[in-house]
């Protein structure tokens, strides 16, 4: 098997991330540190794919911003426009280069990481996305590189920066605001539930509703990529069953699957929010303009951003080997996509 960074810190007693920062030749690390690095890659036989030996100024900071491998719409989303754009301005303000990383597969991703990679600056990565195993954080833990995740871990939980909201309370607050309204019968419309912010937002979503000992054969799960022709069928299925059995309260697990929900919902006939409330996140430039206006959960995309790109300067300012987690607070912003169902069937606006 190949000499990895990995490697290398055990035998040094350092972290993978120090070993990094040592063949960068980061300021950051100790003369003491970077000799004692350099004696264990030649001990374990480690060749770094690039090195600079010379004692230099500190080199320029960038952080290199990670977006989910797509070939569909999914860059569409204004969520990570905001995440962006929150990264961008705090790094302006503390003399931070910026760079996207994107790419139509998990390879390319891969791929773009490794070309990035410099000795002449000191990076840093922030990933907008968290999934169940991932390769692209497994390949960033495996090399030692500072990374930041915008969401919960589901590997290395306690090695990891991540900065995230409170998916499954935020999860709760979405049926229970349905639930006080008087619906009884619920469906969830996520992302693909390997997208863990939209797991634990279901996850919210099922815990509060079985608290209420809701059946079941009340509650429908749909689990969907933007623009899938399955997942929409589904949704048609679901909206064509007969008033008795047909869920009046929806929640979607962005803004996106919302506005699909609602063009589903007319297309059969079914008004909003009388035969169909809803309520999604992200509270996005959509969910505001579309009529009637969403009511959805604000999870403040920029403020996830600027954390994030705290997060990641700092660290590359300054190695530490500690997990942290920053929670950024949510809140349901009410508009006109729900109505108050009576225990007799009526209905009014909210």
């Amino acid at each position: 098997m190949p000499v990895t960074i990995r490697d290398v810190a055990k035998a040094a007693g350092v972290s993978p991330s120090t070993v990094s920062r040592t063949i960068r030749n980061n300021p950051a690390i100790s003369k003491a540190t970077k000799l004692k690095v350099r004696a264990a890659m030649e001990e374990v036989g480690y060749v770094p794919p690039f090195s600079d030996e010379s004692e230099s100024h500190e080199p320029p900071m960038e952080v290199d911003i990670i977006l989910p491998p797509s070939q569909t719409d999914t860059y569409n989303n204004p969520f990570f426009l905001e995440v962006i754009r929150g990264i961008s301005e705090y790094c302006n303000q503390n003399g931070a280069m910026t760079a996207l990383i994107t790419g139509k597969d998990d390879q390319e991703v891969i791929d773009s990481i490794l070309s990035s990679q410099s000795p002449d600056v000191v990076s840093s990565y922030i990933l907008l996305f968290s999934r169940a195993g991932d390769p692209i954080i497994r390949f960033l833990y495996s090399q030692g590189l500072d990374y930041v995740l915008i969401g919960s871990a589901s590997e290395y939980s306690n090695e990891t920066v991540s900065v995230d909201n409170d998916n499954i309370e935020a999860g709760r607050c979405a049926a229970q605001y349905l639930y006080e309204r008087g619906h009884r019968r619920f469906c969830f419309i996520g992302a693909p539930f390997s997208n863990l912010f939209s797991a634990a937002r279901r996850n919210g979503f099922l815990l509060f509703l079985n608290e209420k000992n809701i059946p079941q054969e009340q509650i429908d799960l749909i689990e969907t990529e933007h623009g899938n022709e399955s997942g929409q069928e589904k949704i048609r299925r679901v909206l064509q069953r007969d008033d008795a059995t047909r869920p009046t309260a929806f929640v979607t697990s962005d803004d996106m699957h919302a506005l699909t929900l609602r063009q589903l919902a007319a297309d059969a006939g079914l008004d909003i929010p009388n035969d169909v409330s809803i309520v999604s996140f992200n509270n996005s430039i959509f969910a505001r303009l579309t009529s009637p206006a969403l009511t959805s959960i604000e999870v403040h995309p920029f403020q996830l951003g600027r954390e994030a790109a705290a997060q990641a300067i700092s660290r590359a300012k300054t190695p530490s080997p500690m997990a942290s987690k920053t929670l950024v607070p949510f809140a349901l912003i009410q508009r006109d996509s729900t109505c108050y169902r009576t225990p007799e069937g009526s209905e009014r606006k909210d």
